[in-house]
């Protein structure tokens, strides 16, 4: 793979004291053909000398909808829904003026690619990295997940509860071949994508430095890339969601060697006329949908969670937080937690099966296998503490540092109890239904 400079055409960027206020909001129709419904190019607009990469998972594969492991097998594609979306999560994509585009060279991913550069209609090389490839898992690659879980159902749990420590015994189908001895050795597939993420970003300041890049990946690498970036340890590679053309977006500089990263959201899957990302482990358990009590933009929040089936409310005890749920949340009682030590406990108490609680969470729906929704309305300070303790992150922790913005919402899924808490999106840009699409405007 060779690194490209920059084309040189993109307008410079302008400097913001908190480029995540230009968030848009996106806009949707009753139209079935595929379009862009957000508009993304108030991307460009970041502080100076930051470098902005934007994430895009590759479209539905055939493994997808198979229930395979991919991994770095080549042999999976795109299927038509997959395609769709591509061209969609370009058409979103177009204006925005990206300096470089970089691709995993497997084919579900430049096909993606393939599909996002024609619809951004922009002259931009579309570059293979090989930095972007999919997390080396030979030994599964192909095979469905039910019969690795039935087949190693031991090695299956650890990958799921301690994915760090998961090594496989190898002769001879590592990624790529050319590094591959013929002798027996020892694979820790976590470790090989870490570096392969941190040899990314080292590129990335070589050859892109203060630039607005577009890279379109896998589920597993852009995790390991955006965990490089901010800090966050491999134990919790399984915790950041990423959808089909989820977009996700990180900015990034250096101080002196230290590589500084934070998010300016994960797994954004507006532009695909979803009104919240998919769940993955199936409708289960207790979904947190959680709200900035900084927020102003009350009557599209009001629609947007109105149309969602939400059955609780909580806040912590700042006004600002009851005002908002009053508003958005007409039709809830809210219900407060406050304390630090609350969040975990008051998760485990609404996924458990110990019987009903108190404080207005229905066990008796989660444990018939149901999915409850809440909404969760609080102060920044307290959606960090609550994010950290949550996903059993120290405090103040890299993630919950890159801030929340007003107007969005950060989606949390707890599937089962003793599950790992799964966050579906950070910053997650609403879906708003209005009458007629609005003109290309850049939400402001």
């Amino acid at each position: 793979m060779q690194w490209v400079k920059g084309n040189g055409n993109s307008q410079s960027h302008q400097t913001h004291n908190d480029p995540s206020q230009s968030l848009g909001w996106a806009d949707a129709t009753s139209q079935t053909v595929p379009q862009s419904w957000v508009d993304y190019r108030w991307l460009e607009r970041r502080p100076a000398n930051t470098t902005r990469v934007v994430f895009v998972r590759h479209g539905r594969s055939t493994y997808n909808d198979q229930q395979r492991f991919q991994g770095r097998s080549d042999q999976s594609v795109l299927t038509q829904q997959g395609w769709d979306t591509a061209h969609q999560t370009g058409q979103a994509l177009r204006g925005v003026p990206f300096n470089a585009f970089y691709t995993s060279p497997l084919q579900r991913a430049r096909q993606t690619a393939q599909a996002i550069d024609m619809e951004m209609a922009r002259e931009l090389n579309l570059s293979n990295c090989s930095q972007l490839v999919e997390v080396n898992l030979p030994l599964w690659e192909g095979k469905t997940y039910a019969s690795v879980k039935s087949e190693q159902a031991k090695l299956y749990q650890k990958w799921i509860t301690s994915p760090q420590s998961v090594s496989f015994s190898l002769n001879g189908n590592a990624w790529p071949p050319a590094q591959t001895s013929q002798r027996i050795r020892r694979l820790f597939p976590l470790q090989e994508l870490y570096r392969q993420a941190f040899d990314f970003w080292h590129n990335v300041r070589s050859h892109h430095c203060g630039e607005l890049l577009l890279a379109v990946a896998h589920g597993g690498s852009i995790r390991a890339a955006i965990s490089t970036a901010i800090g966050l340890l491999p134990q919790h590679y399984h915790q950041l969601q990423q959808s089909n053309c989820g977009i996700s977006i990180v900015d990034v500089i250096w101080k002196q060697d230290t590589l500084l990263g934070w998010l300016q959201g994960i797994n954004q899957t507006g532009h695909l006329a979803e009104a919240l990302p998919k769940l993955k482990h199936g409708k289960t358990g207790l979904r947190i949908i959680a709200i900035p009590s900084h927020s102003d933009r009350l009557d599209p929040l009001q629609t947007w969670l109105n149309d969602l089936p939400i059955q609780y409310c909580w806040i912590d005890s700042h006004p600002a937080s009851r005002q908002l749920a009053r508003h958005v949340c007409p039709h809830l009682a809210p219900v407060i937690c406050n304390r630090q030590e609350d969040w975990c406990d008051r998760i485990h108490r609404a996924i458990s099966q110990d019987g009903m609680a108190s404080d207005g969470m229905a066990l008796d729906k989660i444990a018939a296998g149901e999915l409850a929704t809440v909404a969760f309305v609080a102060t920044p300070i307290h959606l960090a503490t609550w994010l950290d303790s949550s996903l059993k992150l120290p405090s103040q922790s890299p993630l919950s540092a890159s801030g929340f913005t007003p107007n969005t919402a950060t989606i949390l899924h707890v599937p089962s109890h003793g599950h790992p808490a799964i966050v579906q999106a950070l910053n997650f840009i609403p879906l708003t239904h209005r009458s007629s699409r609005v003109d290309d405007t850049v939400w402001c």
